[in-house]
């Protein structure tokens, strides 16, 4: 029996892919957690119960350096759903208020 004949006896259902949230263009959130390779994690109150993910490539060119970021610095971002296994990824990342 062939792949072919297993699946036109048994169809694979697809299931409705859960509806993106709505978000603004640009929110606001808290710098969450840092690693030195360069990427780091955002929470938000826009986006519940989900962190963030940001690289330094996405830093505003008129923001500071990674580096200088600190733990709960407030910054302003584009958020983008990526996938449903990878989720939220924040774009042009700059930062409004240091902690």
């Amino acid at each position: 029996m062939s792949l072919k004949d297993i699946f036109k006896n048994h169809p694979v259902k697809e299931e409705e892919p859960e509806p993106i949230p709505e978000v603004p263009n640009r929110i606001q959130g808290k710098i969450y957690y840092l690693h030195k390779n360069g990427y780091g994690f955002i929470e938000s109150d826009v986006i519940p119960q989900e962190r963030i993910y940001f690289h330094w490539k996405s830093l505003n060119h008129n923001t500071r350096k990674f580096a200088a970021l600190v733990k709960g610095d407030i910054v302003e971002f584009s958020p983008r759903k990526y996938d449903e296994k990878k989720g939220w990824q924040a774009l042009r990342v700059k930062v409004v208020e240091n902690d």
